[in-house]
Order: structure tokens, then C-alpha cells, then sequence
């Protein structure tokens, strides 16, 4: 299911005001030199920390960004009146190894993933939080990492010498989730013992056909069908063509629960494309004769009040209707907060 957030963003006068404060590291209280520090409001503002680790910014009417290299961004500071900011930045860890196939050679142009359970959309799910690609040499590097224990993800990505037996799998040798093998971090540490050897797996090949569908693609290009997994990953050593009489191959699938997607268009759902998904789950056993049923997507208006906690008339804003996949949409408000988002 498509996951909406609606928004409305309300437009207030600011008064600028001068920030001032200190930049230090956490851990030794040191004060950093050369740290970025912004202010995005109604008139954006740089500056950038002296040797004492001093700024001062005239005018700001919006809340604190502050950047160095090697350290973890701080934002959204304010400044309580009379008072200067004292802003504490935390070293960042760095996760870096080496990724090498099961013959020994080293894998280019693969997408490594640090990942962690977050709670979207309500859902408690597996998501990636940084990422890297080992170079020629089969070497990555993740910087910016937080503090905390992490699951390590490897999948094709771009990667040059890619056998499509390799499949996606996590630290440790494993295509399963594994807590035995997580990786903990501290901050500021550089954990360089994370090296991967890639191993070769058949799986299981996933085979059926699209219903109906040569009819309603006349003229246009036939569509791939992906495999996602339950945990919302879209594993790229999966997609499949689907032939001129609607039927698809998928080959290497390791095991777990997906979900095929097929969908026509441009990559983001758009009224009038055709969008077909079918929960599977896989096992030890190909699975045949499957079929995916494509429906046209619809396009519908929603209508909708802002209203004011405790009375008042809300005036004009700009509501906002935004999806997890593909754009959004705008619309503005009447002064009495009725919308409708065409």
C-alpha cells in the first residue's frame, strides 16, 4: 500500500537576530576550527568557526546547521535569548573492508549497506542509513556513521565482474539476518575488519506471466518486474523482462517473502500506468505458474480543512500530499482551510 503524509506549512513573520556561540567536540571538548555553520531561514547565512571555535551570524530567523568533516551534523539548534549556543559535535565512525568473490578477485562497483530497524509509516522495518561501493581494488569505505550496532548488506549495485549467482547477503557469509554478526560501532572508531567473501547460490527460480497484458501495451515496451523483499529492500540481482506474450523468468532468488511488482511508465506511479503486485514467498522450491493481474491506477482528488486548535480562521497555506514512491502533490488553501488536492 502506497503511504500518504499530508503537510501543511504555515508562514509566520520572523524577526532576524544575531547568533553567536561556540563549536567543540564532544568527546575532548576541544574547540573545532573550520566548521560550517548555517542558518536556512527567510535569509540564508554561512560562516564558518574561527581557531577558537567561535561564530557569529547577524539576522538569522531560522534554526542552526553545523558541519565539519569527520564529525556528525548537528541541527536545529536555537538559541535561548541572552544566551550564546554551545554546540557539541560527536566524531563520526567509519566502516571500511574489502569485498572479494568466492575465487579470490576483488568485486567492483558493489553497493555496500549499513542498516538498522527503523519505525516507518508505523512499520517496524529494515532500512539502510548509509551506503558505499567498493572501488577497483574491491575496497569501501563508509563514513558518517553514528555510534550503534549495524547489519552490513552487500547486493550488485554497478559491480563489473558480477555473476548473478552471487546474491545479496549480510556480514558474516549469511542471505539471512543474522544478529550474531552485527557490527558495533563507538564514536569516532574506524572498524576496518569487515572484509566479505561473495559466495555463488542457484536459489530458486520464480517463473509466471502477466495477465492480459500484450493487449495493453500496444506500441509501448514491455516492463520489467521487480522483487521486493518484506523487509521494503528492492534487490537489483532480481528484475526480470517480461516477454511479448507476458511471461518472466526470475532467476537466483534466495529465500524469504517478496512481493513482485510490475509496473508500466516512468518510474514514478502516475495516473493511467498499469501496476500489478503479488506476495510470494520463497523456499527450497522453484515456484511456477504464477500470475500477476495489472490494474490502471486511478487518479483521485481529496478534499480536506485546515482548522485552528482552539478557533480562529487558519487563512491561506500550502497543503501538501506526498507518497513514499513517486512525487507528490500541492495545493493551495481558502482562507477558511478548506483544499482539494486535485
Amino acid at each position: 500500500m502506497k503511504s500518504l503524509f499530508l503537510f501543511a506549512l504555515f508562514q509566520a513573520a520572523l524577526t532576524g537576530q544575531t547568533v553567536q556561540g561556540q563549536v567543540a567536540d564532544a568527546t575532548t571538548g576541544a574547540p573545532l576550527a573550520g566548521a560550517y555553520v548555517s542558518v536556512y531561514g527567510v535569509k540564508p547565512l554561512i560562516t564558518r568557526t574561527d581557531a577558537g571555535g567561535l561564530f557569529r551570524l547577524e539576522g538569522a530567523t531560522g534554526p542552526v546547521q553545523v558541519t565539519r568533516p569527520g564529525y556528525l551534523e548537528s541541527s536545529n539548534a536555537a538559541q535561548r535569548k541572552g544566551q550564546d549556543l554551545s554546540i557539541r559535535l560527536t566524531p563520526e565512525a567509519v566502516i571500511s573492508g574489502k569485498l572479494e568473490d568466492e575465487d579470490g578477485f576483488p568485486v567492483e562497483g558493489a553497493q555496500v549497506q549499513i542498516m538498522q530497524y527503523r519505525e516507518i509509516n508505523g512499520e517496524r522495518r529494515l532500512s539502510p542509513v548509509h551506503w558505499g561501493r567498493s572501488n577497483d581494488l574491491g575496497q569501501y569505505r563508509i563514513g558518517g556513521v553514528a555510534a550503534g550496532r549495524y547489519y552490513l548488506r552487500v547486493s550488485n549495485g554497478s559491480a563489473m565482474n558480477w555473476d548473478s549467482r552471487y546474491v545479496g547477503q549480510f556480514f558474516g557469509g549469511t542471505m539471512q539476518l543474522s544478529d550474531e554478526h552485527m557490527v558495533e560501532v563507538k564514536a569516532g572508531e574506524h572498524r576496518d575488519a569487515t572484509d566479505m567473501r561473495l559466495l555463488k547460490f542457484e536459489g530458486v527460480t520464480l517463473s509466471g506471466r502477466l495477465e492480459g497484458i500484450s493487449g495493453s501495451l500496444s506500441g509501448q515496451r514491455m516492463p520489467w518486474i521487480r522483487v521486493r523483499s518484506e523487509a521494503g529492500l528492492m534487490d537489483s540481482g532480481f528484475p526480470s523482462l517480461v516477454q511479448p506474450d507476458g511471461t518472466f523468468l526470475i532467476r537466483h532468488v534466495t529465500p524469504g517473502r517478496y512481493t513482485l511488482v510490475m509496473q508500466t511508465g516512468n518510474g514514478s506511479i502516475q495516473a493511467g500506468d498499469l501496476l500489478a503486485k503479488l506476495p510470494v514467498e520463497v523456499s527450497g522450491l522453484d515456484v511456477r505458474d504464477l500470475v500477476l493481474t495489472p490494474h490502471v491506477v486511478q487518479a483521485v482528488d481529496v478534499p480536506g480543512t485546515v482548522v485552528v486548535d482552539g478557533g480562529g480562521t487558519p487563512g491561506r497555506m500550502s497543503i501538501s500530499l506526498r507518497g513514499n514512491m513517486g512525487p507528490g502533490v500541492t495545493a493551495r488553501s481558502e482562507e477558511d482551510g478548506s483544499f482539494v488536492l486535485k
